[in-house]
């Protein structure tokens, strides 16, 4: 991989997983009724290169899904930055296209990038959750999509699935 588009998926990486978590912490404290992330701060962050996180985060949190500044604007920021990472003329237009998230997530698996995608954010989500969260804590992010399955699944999902299937009882 060339080194400028190595950076590149650096950058937007690293954003995505900024993005998705501002998005889960908005929701967080608005469910709290507690001080809340400007909207242009969400938007600028997606805008940068966390379009993909903020999508996830939209989707997964049910986090400014109304809003037309976010429903129409960040999968429009979504298809620029693809088209950054050269997906075809057609990928982007019907990622413009998309109505919904799955819709978004069909796209992204005919054009071959929704695995690479996703797994480079969980990757990213992982390691900033390990260093937040410390060793003491045990942490797994997941995305279910209807008609896809998993999307994303940290290397923590399987132990926490395992937990609370054994309704919190605790392991030997």
């Amino acid at each position: 991989m060339p080194h400028p588009l190595r950076l590149l998926l650096i950058w937007l990486g690293v954003l995505s997983t900024l993005s998705f978590l501002l998005y889960g912490w908005d929701k967080a404290q608005a469910k709290l009724h507690r001080r809340r992330i400007p909207e242009v701060a969400l938007l600028f962050c997606a805008l940068l290169g966390g379009s993909a996180g903020a999508l996830l985060g939209m989707a997964l949190f049910r986090h400014k899904i109304r809003k037309p500044p976010f429903r129409y604007g960040v999968p429009l920021m979504l298809a620029a930055h693809a088209a950054l990472l050269g997906a075809g003329r057609e990928v982007i237009q019907e990622l413009m296209a998309a109505p919904t998230t799955v819709r978004g997530a069909e796209v992204l698996r005919k054009a071959g990038l929704l695995e690479p995608v996703m797994a480079s954010l969980a990757e990213k989500i992982e390691a900033l959750v390990a260093r937040r969260a410390g060793a003491a804590v045990q942490a797994g992010t997941a995305a279910y999509l209807p008609g896809e399955g998993i999307v994303l699944a940290t290397k923590g999902v399987p132990a926490l699935l395992e937990y609370f299937c054994n309704k919190g009882e605790k392991q030997p």
